[in-house]
Parts: C-alpha cells; structure tokens; sequence
C-alpha cells in the first residue's frame, strides 16, 4: 500500500491529473463520483435541511406562541432562515467540490485514489492486498474494497471515500459511481487476475529453471 504526501492542486478545484503508470501497467478504468450523490450519501445534506426547517419551524411556533405582529415574527425569524440557507449552500458546495476534484483510477496493478479540495493526496491499493469487493447500488452506488488482514488506513485520511461506521478496520470505498456495478465487477475480475498472474510466475520460474540447468549441463 503506498501513499503519497499532500500537495497543493496546481489549479483551485481542478481535476487531479491521471497518475502516471509504472512500466507493464495497464489503465482499466477511470471515473469521478456524482457531486450530488455525495451531498445525499457522504454529506448527508438533506438531514441538514430537516435540521433548518425543524429550527426555523420551533421558531415560528415561539413567535406564534408570544402572539407576535406577522412583521415582528418574519424579522425575527429572518437572520435564522439565512443562516440556515448559508449553511445549506456550504454543504452543496462541499459535496460538489469533492466530487470535482476527486479521482478513481483502476489499472491491472493497483486501485489509485487521488482526492482533496485544497491539496491533494493519493492512496494506491495493490491487488494483492484487496481481500473482497462489494457494491451498493441504487440511482448511484458504492463501491467499498475490504483489504486484507493486518492492513489499516486511517478513516480520517480516507474520509469521505471510506466506508461509513467502518472504524476499527476501515474500507476505502470508490463512492457514488453512476456504474457502481459494472466498476465493482470490474474490479473484482482485475484482482482475480492479478493473484491468478501471482500465483503462475513463480510456478513458471520454477519450469525454466531446470531447463536453463540441464542447457548448462549438456554444453561441451
């Protein structure tokens, strides 16, 4: 598992440049979450809506209840409504910030997550430590990757690309993809044939080498 130290993004929001690839490695797929999707799944934005609308509804009652002219119940409850609209707008604007400038990248060699709004960081998962993949799906799902015993990622670093209420081992997890199901069945084949390339190169090394020996003894 490698991960790289944060860096400042070369441009405010910008989408993280697709990493380099080490020499034999393939691209299999590339993608970026659903803004929206993150607001709802990650940011939890419509519990935040209730909240303000369970605030600012406490307040019309209180107002109601102290028989307040309509005029002094508005300028009241005003700055509320405000406040509570700001707070709303700075979570839509969270979710789609991270969203903007986050990305997914699958090769035949590790999972790549390159994320942060201000600066930047990259987790690469290798195939042979992702133990299972599973999916989540809806109109967007997710994608979580539980890795093998004795492997741990901070939930705080992973944050918001880990999965929820995983805190003692946590699971990155590649959230609200459009085609969570076709990435998670896609992922799984990859890490099958990477263990399946694992397992055949030291059996093959094993077959050439008597061959190269026996070369050696029948030269003159």
């Amino acid at each position: 598992m490698s991960s790289a130290k944060p860096k400042v993004c070369a441009g405010l929001l910008a989408r993280p440049p697709s990493p380099a690839l080490r020499p034999g490695e393939v691209l299999v797929w590339q993608g970026q979450p659903c803004g929206r999707a993150l607001a709802v799944g990650a940011f939890h934005i419509r519990a935040v809506v209730l909240w303000v609308c369970a605030l600012v509804f406490a307040n019309a009652v209180a107002a109601r209840a102290q028989r307040l002219p309509p005029w002094q119940a508005v300028h009241d409850i005003a700055p509320l409504m405000l406040l509570g609209g700001l707070v709303v707008a700075g979570v839509a604007a969270a979710a789609w910030a991270t969203g903007r400038t986050t990305l997914y990248t699958i090769t035949n060699q590790r999972v790549l997550m390159q994320y942060g709004v201000a600066l930047t960081a990259t987790l690469g998962l290798p195939m042979r430590l992702v133990g299972a993949v599973a999916v989540s799906e809806g109109r967007t799902g997710d994608v979580p990757i539980r890795l093998k015993p004795g492997q741990v990622v901070g939930f705080a670093k992973l944050w918001p690309h880990a999965r929820p209420w995983r805190l003692r081992r946590p699971e990155p997890m590649l959230r609200s993809l459009p085609d969570a199901g076709r990435v998670a069945a896609m992922l799984s084949r990859t890490v099958a044939e990477a263990l399946a390339a694992a397992v055949d190169a030291p059996a093959q090394a094993g077959v050439q080498a008597p061959s190269r020996q026996l070369a050696a003894a029948g030269a003159p």
